[in-house]
């Protein structure tokens, strides 16, 4: 199963609208929390909203987590070891007020932690390219989660 997480605070129809297209062709499963978001989706499962038990269950189940670039939707994806595909909102669509987004994406990506898509097309393509090995975080370590936070920090600067 494929989990899609937009957030809580604001919609991302560009997200859903990207990966219901690609669920049209799709056999596998994707399920969409789709939030504040307008775009109801017509090929995948979805919900606005659930507890925090269902979420996680959901990030356990799921094969690839696609997401917008919050920190604590990435964070719990990694926990579980999936694979994470990160749509950055961005300012110049008025997805955001800020790039902060796109910031933290780019970061995390040069680390080789998650997979960036900004169109559809290299979306599709990492979703293919993506197998079920996992990311490994310790999770008794928590320094990944300290370079964030100072990373976070740095931006409000």
């Amino acid at each position: 199963m494929i989990l899609v997480i937009v957030g809580l605070m604001y919609g991302f129809n560009r997200l859903l609208i990207a990966v219901d297209d690609i669920a049209e062709k799709m056999e596998e499963e994707i399920m969409m929390q789709i939030g504040e978001s307008s775009y109801i989706p017509k090929n995948a499962k979805y919900f606005r909203y659930t507890s925090e038990e269902n979420i996680n269950e959901l990030y356990r189940q799921s094969r690839i987590v696609i997401c917008h670039a919050g920190v604590g939707s990435i964070m719990n994806a990694l926990e579980y070891g999936k694979p994470v595909i990160v749509v950055p909102r961005r300012k110049e669509l008025g997805e955001h007020f800020d790039d902060h987004q796109l910031e933290i994406a780019n970061e995390l990506s040069r680390s080789g932690m998650i997979h960036i898509a900004n169109d559809i097309d290299t979306l599709r393509n990492s979703i293919l390219e993506i197998n079920e090995k996992s990311v490994e975080i310790n999770k008794t370590n928590n320094s990944l989660t300290n370079q964030l936070k100072i990373y976070i920090q740095s931006l409000n600067k």
